[in-house]
């Protein structure tokens, strides 16, 4: 059973989500090329569809789309306009109709085959979103926004290489094209290239210098070679940009933790849970941060919020039932904590070593030895869960798996927290 268990720190975590954006917007839109002679009614009602897009009023520009296509019945751009309101209002399925129109209307447009590589994305059809998407790209050489999206889905695959490459690629269309910086510098990162990621999620920095997620990337590089004051500086730069980014206060919290600065670090975590009031893992670090500085009252009040926003933080019920065995306080609470925590992450060698050690004392030896067996086969090297099984050994009267587990405990480790208590033990019962 162990007091407190610690979460990964955010900052080890890169990677670019394949977040799609709207399967059409107005960059991908194309409006009428000038010409001499007045624009046709069908791309005047287009044109006015897209100023109603930006200015987000969807019925209008949903309006204007479907007067467009009334001039036009052909017309794919039209029709992938209305594909994007359906996105915009969460229907899924009329905007993949719409899509299968405007490929039907022109065979050989790009954007309709972007779009719907974004709606197979969506709909978690990531083969044919990657197969729709490289379409997309072979159908225009100088098409972005499907190379990027490609960029994402292959990052998000783990496929990095493929990913770098078509990063790349939009880089070598449009040089200035900061979101590709950016995720070229994430991925490069990911590969453990830390000096090209540097300078990619630089630049990005300067196309974008008031764009906060350079910064953050930055900050996560720096971090991951462990340079905190170069992360933190980073940071800062992202903060000042956007205050509430939870990201970058979660990592800020991370860093300041590990340099011993509890009280900034704490901080930081109750910003994040201010910006994100529905997130569960600023207040498990508040916790967690209490609970080693010995503040109980307040770990425990933070650990309920966790669960109350999130009820399966199983790692939250776990300290929460360590809490209440050590302070011997309602071992019926303690008991019904650490049995959520293993409902919830029954592979966890650590929850089962609470429950253990939590029915033992609640008077269930025969129980508490079963769950403590079950968390030295899950974590055999684990020197303190052997100590704890040990102590069962002994008091269930076989001496000889006593001493077995006590020995293999000490031989793990002879500095964990109860090594002296397992040599004593292991004294009283040697010949």
């Amino acid at each position: 059973m162990r007091a407190l268990l610690v979460l990964p720190v955010a900052w080890v975590c890169f990677g670019v989500n394949f977040a799609l954006a709207l399967p059409v917007t107005q960059k991908s839109l194309s409006a009428p090329k000038a010409a001499s002679t007045v624009a046709s009614p069908a791309d005047q009602a287009y044109q006015r569809a897209l100023q109603a897009l930006t200015a987000d009023q969807l019925k209008a520009a949903e309006q204007a789309f479907e007067d467009s296509l009334k001039q036009a019945p052909n017309s794919a751009k039209a029709m992938l306009g209305l594909a994007e309101i359906a996105f915009r209002n969460g229907k899924l399925e009329p905007a993949g109709t719409w899509i299968q129109r405007a490929i039907q209307a022109e065979p050989d447009s790009s954007a309709a085959y972007a779009s719907l590589g974004r709606y197979h994305a969506l709909n978690g059809k990531s083969y044919e979103a990657e197969m729709a998407l490289v379409k997309a790209a072979e159908l225009d050489s100088h098409a972005v926004r499907p190379r990027i999206d490609l960029g994402d889905l292959l990052s998000s695959q783990g496929r990095l290489p493929g990913a770098v490459k078509f990063y790349q690629e939009v880089l070598s269309i449009e040089p200035q094209h900061a979101g590709a910086h950016y995720a070229l510098g994430i991925a490069l990162a990911r590969q453990g290239d830390k000096a090209k990621a540097l300078l990619e999620l630089e630049r990005a920095a300067s196309l974008e210098p008031g764009n906060p997620l350079p910064q953050l990337g930055l900050a996560r590089v720096h971090a991951g070679a462990n340079d905190r004051d170069k992360a933190l500086a980073a940071l800062d730069k992202a903060l000042a940009r956007q205050p509430s980014l939870v990201d970058a206060l979660m990592l800020q919290g991370d860093l300041l933790d590990a340099k011993g600065l509890t009280a900034q670090a704490t901080q930081s975590y109750r910003k994040a849970a201010a910006a994100a009031p529905k997130a569960a893992f600023p207040h498990l670090k508040i916790a967690m941060l209490a609970q080693r500085q010995g503040e109980t009252e307040q770990a425990v009040s933070s650990y309920k919020k966790a669960i109350a926003i999130n009820p399966k933080q199983a790692v939250a019920y776990n300290n929460l039932a360590a809490l209440a065995l050590e302070s011997k306080h309602d071992l019926p609470q303690a008991l019904a904590w650490a049995r959520m925590a293993v409902e919830l992450e029954p592979n966890v060698a650590d929850y089962h070593d609470t429950l253990g050690w939590t029915l033992r004392a609640s008077g269930n030896q025969e129980d508490g030895l079963t769950s403590l067996k079950k968390a030295a086969q899950l974590a055999p090297q684990n020197p303190e869960i052997l100590y704890h099984l040990g102590v069962l050994y002994t008091e269930s009267g076989d001496k000889r798996m006593a001493i077995k587990t006590l020995t293999q405990a000490l031989a793990a480790s002879n500095h964990f927290s109860s090594a002296a208590q397992a040599e004593k033990l292991l004294k009283t019962m040697s010949p």
